[in-house]
C-alpha cells in the first residue's frame, strides 16, 4: 500500500527574505544538500524530507513535504528556531503554518 507524503506552507512577511535564505542554505550546506537560487532554494533533510523557500520583496513562502505527520512538525520546529535565531532581533515574525495532504 503506498503512502503519501505530508505537505505545510507558510507565508510571512520579512524584509530581507533573500538574506535569511541565503545565510539558512549555507548554515545547512554543512551538513545536508542544499540548492540556492533567488527565486527558489531547497533544502534536502534526507528521507524525503525537502523544503522549498521562495522569498519575495517583503515576505517568505515555505513549502514543506515529509513522508510522516510527526516529521513534518518536527522539520517545522526546526525551520522555526533557525529563521528566529538568524533575523534581526527587532524584527517581529508569525510564522502559521499550514497543513495540507
Amino acid at each position: 500500500m503506498s503512502h503519501s507524503n505530508f505537505h505545510s506552507t507558510t507565508t510571512f512577511t520579512l524584509n530581507d527574505s533573500t538574506r535569511l535564505v541565503r545565510r539558512l542554505c549555507k548554515h545547512w550546506a554543512h551538513k545536508l544538500t542544499t540548492e540556492y537560487n533567488e527565486e527558489e532554494s531547497k533544502v534536502d533533510f534526507g528521507d524525503g524530507k525537502v523544503a522549498l523557500f521562495y522569498p519575495q520583496e517583503r515576505s517568505l513562502t515555505i513549502k514543506l513535504t515529509t513522508p510522516t505527520e510527526s516529521e513534518l512538525e518536527t522539520i517545522q520546529s526546526v525551520i522555526d528556531r533557525h529563521i528566529e535565531r538568524m533575523i534581526p532581533e527587532d524584527e517581529k515574525i508569525d510564522i502559521q503554518w499550514q497543513s495540507s495532504l
